[in-house]
């Protein structure tokens, strides 16, 4: 709101003189040169210095190294974003963005703080976008901008955009309570429940009825700066000349007791009975304690105390990152465990699940003479039995290892998709091993039987009967001893077949459990995570004692 003027003749040269020295403190600030002046020489103009902005390059710098280490932290990065944005137009007027929002949505139907900050009484044709703040809708998001040129409202399905001519939202028209404070604009959105972390907005403020039943109430703690206390019971006395209660150079979360329903009444009263109701206004500003709520918005307001602000809070969460060396080799430890509980249970699993399965499967449904009646289906059985039953729940069991390995760490190395050795195993089985190495002995052993044994020894049976006189029962003895040789060789030639192959199978899972999973994956991605942490966790640390020197410098 803006605060009273005995007349407006002298409201207008007022907001000339503060107009023309804002423009001075910001020329001497920018644009200042230091004149040498010595005996018998002439004026000399020297490029000005200014230290201050040179420290703030390497924070700046040091800001942009720590974005480029860790991409991924993107609490800090748009906080860091935060700061650089500001810190880019330090000197130059800009806009803060303040977000507003209540505790309950009955509070801010009630609530006049927003009303009474806004209001300007004492302007001419105020009562024309004063009554259309008072009438705002309260179920949806209101933002309030500045134009000393007109008034307007953009309305939108989300939210409805105010632009008027509110004194408290421009940095040359608000009064002054410190001339060496550097003013921005300000941009208020009003929120109707608890709004999310909106990267654009520098901070919020809360308003409640009681300060009891607020803990906790944000989620983003870090981003509310100011907390309102707005109730009718009693509130301090404040004035032009009392003394804020931040102290000088402080900028932390702080609270505001005010009453703005007092202080909202004593300007209807004004706009109502004008002159007559100025005693009535006049006490209400005084006592509704808005002068301290305006000086701690100007206060936050400043650029430098809000970079001061929002670098402390970096470097707060910064250093909550850190991890300590010792916790890092008790992390490393707690995951060799791990590793150790799986080695076990997948030697578990393959010694008395996954073997004794495999080989029932071998014995009683591929047995030799089934060979014949199954012959192109024996590839697909053993398929549909390693889609299974292939070391099912070691696969999942390592998957879950090797994701608990990486969450311990804040920072894990950036590689590509690693895959499960034992998958990629099982996979290179179905699709291509049993195909390849399994059905051509099928194929191969009956063939071979058939045309080397069975039908030419079958041939010199019947021969031998037709043409050397041998007896029927002779003959069919020779058929039926080539037919059990041929037999003979099949079940000789699979057995021993499938016997050496299921044993290399095992001997290659147990490879890949020792080798490939536990230490060239597991292990080997234990070591690699420790290490890498170790070095971004120093890298942090540098980066971190880089910023606090500088600041300590200022």
């Amino acid at each position: 709101m803006i605060l009273p003027r005995p007349i407006s003749i002298r409201h207008g040269i007022n907001r000339i003189n503060h107009r023309l020295r804002l423009q001075l403190i910001n020329h001497t600030r920018v644009k200042s040169t230091t004149i040498n002046i010595t005996p018998g020489s002439t004026p000399t103009t020297v490029e000005p210095i200014v230290p201050v902005q040179q420290e703030f390059k390497s924070i700046t710098t040091s800001l942009s190294s720590y974005v480029h280490q860790f991409p991924k932290e993107m609490g800090i990065i748009n906080k860091i974003d935060l700061y650089k944005d500001i810190k880019s137009k330090e000197y130059a007027i800009q806009t803060i963005k303040i977000g507003v929002f209540y505790n309950d949505h009955n509070k801010k139907s009630r609530s006049k703080v927003i009303d009474t900050l806004l209001a300007d009484p004492l302007a001419k044709n105020n009562q024309e976008w004063y009554d259309k703040v008072k009438e705002r809708k309260v179920d949806k998001v209101n933002v309030f901008k500045f134009d000393d040129s007109k008034f307007e409202i953009k309305e939108d399905p989300n939210q409805d955009v105010y632009v008027l001519p509110s004194p408290v939202l421009s940095a040359e028209l608000r009064q002054s309570f410190n001339v060496e404070s550097v003013k921005n604009n300000i941009e208020i959105v009003e929120y109707p429940s608890i709004p999310p972390n909106d990267d654009e907005v520098h901070y919020y403020v809360l308003v409640t009825p009681d300060l009891s039943t607020t803990l906790n109430l944000f989620p983003h703690q870090d981003k509310l700066l100011i907390t309102i206390v707005d109730n009718t019971e009693y509130t301090p006395s404040s004035t032009e000349s009392t003394k804020v209660t931040i102290s000088p150079g402080e900028i932390s979360s702080h609270v505001v007791k005010i009453n703005s329903q007092l202080l909202y009444d004593g300007i209807e009263n004004f706009l109502i009975y004008d002159t007559k109701g100025a005693s009535t206004y006049l006490d209400s500003i005084k006592h509704s304690n808005i002068y301290e709520l305006m000086k701690v918005l100007e206060r936050f307001n400043d650029s430098k105390q809000l970079l001061n602000w929002i670098l402390n809070d970096i470097v707060k969460d910064i250093n909550s990152t850190l991890v300590d060396p010792d916790e890092l080799v008790r992390i490393r430890d707690e995951s060799v465990q791990d590793v150790n509980k799986f080695g076990s249970f997948v030697h578990n699993e393959l010694q008395n699940e996954f073997k004794p399965n495999v080989e029932r499967l071998f014995k009683s449904k591929l047995s030799w003479w089934k060979l014949y009646l199954k012959n192109d289906n024996i590839e697909y059985e053993i398929k549909d039995f390693f889609l299974k039953s292939f070391m099912t729940k070691s696969i999942e069991q390592y998957n879950y290892i090797h994701g608990k390995v990486d969450s311990k760490y804040n920072h894990t190395i950036q590689t590509e998709l690693t895959s499960n050795p034992l998958q990629t195993l099982k996979n290179d089985i179905i699709n291509e091993r049993i195909t390849k190495e399994i059905q051509p002995v099928v194929y191969k052993s009956i063939v071979s039987s058939l045309t080397l044994q069975q039908i030419p020894i079958s041939i010199i049976g019947f021969l031998s009967y037709y043409y050397f006189e041998f007896s029927v029962n002779s003959a069919v003895a020779i058929v039926l001893l080539g037919l059990i040789v041929g037999f003979n060789n099949v079940s000789k030639t699979w057995v021993k077949f499938s016997n050496n192959w299921l044993n290399e199978l095992f001997e290659e899972i147990r490879l890949c459990i020792s080798q490939q999973c536990i230490e060239n994956g597991l292990s080997k991605r234990i070591n690699q995570n420790f290490s890498h942490e170790l070095n971004q966790s120093q890298i942090k640390r540098d980066i971190l004692q880089d910023i606090i020197n500088l600041q300590n410098k200022k």
